[in-house]
């Protein structure tokens, strides 16, 4: 094992390259910069009853069968809200992330040749099962999606102010305000044709996975380098199983896993998620 105390070259480029490279494939597809509707898991709100709405958005409980009233509609309504509300949950029990959330907005780039289309304003909520309702609340204030900052940056040189933008956001009964629009539009005027869509969604996003990528720093240490030394691993010798008895079945490598525990090995162990 190599010695984690003393002094370590510093971690190649292509490592660092290679672990951000697989942060920000978490996920898959990321909804925060390439945003795509879909009735199969998400709940469109644009065309919610005014009622209901008005009652949601002020901080109130309501239920889907407030928001969606026409019955065909609340139908596909409901199917979707079963399996944003089983993915939350699966997700959040395997990895601790929530990813409840509504979404007001979304800006499309694509006009001026980037292959993004970035949610605006994020809120996180609550979803409760009530037989064949879901009572939904708002349970937090909004966000502004960080991608959006980003490219914003990175696309236009263009400095979006968060605090103002939720300020804009505050100051109206809408969930998506004019102003806010304006003052998006108003950032990139004469470089820029941005598309603003008033989406309002409910589905499941998160900002973990860009905010694994923004901590990331490429600061050398002695594990970080011991870590990114593949030849260190490439030297774990392969063991002799022992002759024990498991409470299941086990194939020859989770016979060797056991072995290793048995002689008090320092390893780690990667599975797929259920697998135990």
């Amino acid at each position: 094992m190599p010695d984690l105390d003393s002094t370590k070259p510093a971690v190649p480029d292509r490592v660092w390259d290679a672990w951000q490279r697989e942060l920000e494939s978490i996920g898959v597809t990321n909804p925060l910069v390439n945003f795509e509707r879909s009735s199969y898991g998400q709940i469109d709100l644009a065309q919610s009853h005014p009622g209901g709405f008005s009652q949601f958005v002020a901080g109130g409980t309501t239920t889907l069968s407030s928001l969606v009233r026409d019955p065909q509609s609340f139908s596909s309504a409901l199917g979707a809200a079963r399996r944003i509300k089983n993915q939350a949950e699966k997700i959040s029990q395997q990895f601790g992330i929530e990813t409840l959330g509504l979404i007001a907005g979304v800006v499309n780039l694509q006009g001026d040749g980037f292959d993004l289309q970035l949610p605006i304003l994020i809120w996180p909520i609550r979803m409760t099962s009530r037989g064949e309702d879901y009572e939904i609340e708002l349970t937090a204030g909004a966000r502004v999606n960080p991608s959006l900052i980003a490219a914003f940056k990175s696309c236009y040189s263009a400095d979006v102010d968060e605090n103002h933008l939720l300020k804009l956001a505050a100051q109206s009964t809408e969930i998506l305000p004019a102003s806010v629009i304006y003052y998006l539009q108003g950032l990139v005027v004469g470089r820029a044709t941005a598309d603003v869509q008033k989406t309002l969604v409910i589905a499941n996003i998160t900002t973990a996975p860009v905010e694994l990528v923004a901590d990331m720093k490429r600061e050398s240490t002695g594990l970080l380098a011991a870590l990114a030394d593949e030849s260190a691993f490439a030297r774990l010798p392969l063991i002799d199983v022992l002759n024990v008895e498991t409470i299941a079945d086990a194939d020859l490598v989770q016979q060797r896993v056991v072995a290793r525990a048995i002689r008090g090995d320092n390893f780690a162990v990667e599975t797929l998620p259920g697998c135990g």
